[in-house]
């Protein structure tokens, strides 16, 4: 009987480490750019900021109308996804600022009603390498901290290109 019971118990602790690394991996780069548009570049030539890098960011067609909108006190539906490619900066002899290889890719999806990331203004935030696998971060820390600021916006940085 004994034997049974810790046998059902790894078993059952084994369904949940599963179902952790499933949680963890419901957060994938898009395949299809089809559905999302370029709407905006940044360039942070500062190699001492935390944000160093050019970023070119992408949306999905879910919060394109809030985004190109007017109006204050944005909210972006649930599903909205932004991310961002992320490029080291080169400097030529020319004096010109370019794009190197990517470094990383940003991503937020919003999520308000997930208890998971309430910290962070209901947005869930990942960061991942160039091969695609996820970065080891604090949202909080490496994201959220940037992204404070700006409840405004629901907490989007980007605002859309000039026409």
């Amino acid at each position: 009987m004994i034997k049974t019971t810790k046998i059902i118990f790894i078993g059952l602790i084994c369904l949940f480490m599963v179902g952790m690394v499933i949680s963890r991996q419901d957060v994938e780069l898009p395949d299809d750019m089809s559905k999302f548009s370029h709407v905006n570049t940044l360039a942070v030539p500062d190699e001492e900021s935390p944000i160093h890098g050019i970023h070119q960011f992408y949306l999905n067609e879910k919060g394109m109308e809030v985004f190109t909108s007017d109006k204050e006190g944005k909210k972006y539906p649930d599903g909205t996804i932004f991310f961002g490619r992320v490029y080291k900066v080169v400097k030529t002899d020319e004096g010109w600022i370019k794009e190197g290889d990517l470094v990383a890719v940003t991503y937020m999806r919003k999520e308000s009603d997930s208890e998971a990331v309430q910290n962070t203004g209901g947005w869930r935030f990942v960061m991942f390498n160039p091969d695609g696998s996820v970065k080891d971060i604090d949202p909080q820390k490496a994201c959220f901290h940037c992204h404070k600021p700006h409840e405004k916006s629901d907490f989007v940085i980007s605002t859309p290109l000039q026409k």
